[in-house]
């Protein structure tokens, strides 16, 4: 039995010292970026595709993209900093 990631990552989220926004999930966008990652919901970056469109961590100082944000055709974009350093996969 698969068992998700997300409990673990939704206890930290709401034990944060910030500010942090789940984005809502679409989950047939979810599904299509698991298959493309070929990456399950046991992962920490498998639960944050399936259960949420991102997390906006401390105000938008960093920014964790999930399956509902617009990446670049053909590449995976990961996260953003409010820097904008960008961290692609």
């Amino acid at each position: 039995m698969e068992q998700s990631a997300w409990s673990e990552i939704s206890a930290l989220v709401a034990a944060a010292p910030y500010p942090v926004e789940v984005l809502p999930a679409d989950p047939q966008r979810a599904g299509a970026c698991l298959a493309a990652l070929e990456i399950t919901s046991r992962s920490w970056l498998g639960a944050v595709v399936a259960n949420s469109g991102g997390l906006v961590i401390d105000h938008g100082w960093l920014r964790v993209l999930g399956p509902v944000s617009k990446s670049v055709p053909g590449l995976e974009l990961l996260g953003e900093d409010l820097r904008v350093s960008v961290f692609e996969m």
